[in-house]
């Protein structure tokens, strides 16, 4: 939920490698839109490096209206480089990435597929490839057109003077409930976490991890609602989770463990036997009883 206008970003690149000898070298552009009044910007960018993004980002920055106070990104490395955090770091910006790379910046991702939707209609009709020199223009008529999410309005047509006005209507009063979700995971749950890929993808390895963990806080005041996570030895993950990136699960007795592998076995006094084993996900190995085995 953002705070207000152009206080919340998310941004992603867009992939144009195919079309870059076409282009003067440039591979992707840079999209930032805002969370509140749905303003898009963008900017083409040459390479995934440091420089490349800091000028492009650089160039977003001096045409909104003023510096976002949170960047929302997915965890790829033309983010999340140590010369991208010393570069939001001195603009005074919190970046923030989703634990896992199975939630994505969702809002800039569908403005992306509308961008390149308008591009290729564009190119066809003027028989050209060349979409860095028309990207500006595509990005203006989007910002000029009707956005249902924003109540039929124009992303234009939101500014400091109306923005309270169109954040009550969408998201409800600050401190209230309305139009919050109900927390899909309570304190104490367990849960299994999700594997880097998408969670819808289709495969026939299973998409969430084998470790089961414990929910252990509930970010209820935010939306979406986020979770710390502990493991059974009481040991935080670092950050918090969104409902995407977790499933719940049960633990008790009848909970069974997938082996990876035995790595030794020894015969205990009595005369059963003992088995050191690694479980799939688990960080450590442990021994079992041979009577656990199923």
């Amino acid at each position: 939920m953002p705070a207000g206008y152009m206080t919340d970003v998310q941004c992603d690149l867009a992939d144009f490698q195919k079309l870059s000898r076409q282009n003067n070298g440039y591979n992707y552009a840079l999209v930032a839109i805002d969370v509140l009044s749905k303003r898009v910007f963008a900017e083409p960018v040459r390479t995934k490096k440091g420089k490349d993004m800091i000028q492009a980002f650089e160039s977003i920055l001096e045409r909104m209206e003023m510096h976002p106070h949170r960047v929302f990104s997915d965890k790829g490395t033309e983010f999340t480089s140590k010369e991208m955090a010393e570069f939001f770091k001195g603009k005074d910006i919190e970046k923030f990435t989703p634990n896992s790379s199975t939630v994505k910046a969702s809002l800039a991702e569908r403005c992306i597929r509308n961008i390149k939707q308008r591009l290729y209609r564009y190119m066809s009709e003027k028989h050209t490839l060349k979409w860095a020199e028309a990207i500006h223009k595509i990005v203006d008529a989007i910002n000029h057109s009707k956005c249902r999410a924003i109540g039929g309005l124009r992303p234009i047509d939101i500014s400091f003077n109306n923005a309270r006005k169109i954040r009550e209507k969408i998201y409800g009063r600050i401190g209230s409930n309305i139009n919050r979700k109900k927390t899909r995971f309570q304190k104490n749950d367990f849960v299994r976490m999700s594997r880097n890929k998408n969670v819808f993808a289709k495969g026939y390895l299973p998409n969430y991890s084998d470790e089961i963990l414990q929910v252990d806080l509930v970010k209820n005041r935010a939306n979406p609602n986020r979770y710390r996570v502990k493991d059974e030895k009481g040991e935080h993950f670092e950050g918090y989770f969104y409902p995407e990136e977790l499933t719940k699960v049960r633990k008790d007795e009848n909970t069974s463990y997938r082996i990876e592998k035995i790595i030794s076995k020894r015969k205990k006094k009595d005369g059963k036997k003992e088995y050191l084993v690694k479980f799939f996900d688990y960080p450590n190995p442990e021994w079992i009883d041979e009577s656990q085995f199923v």
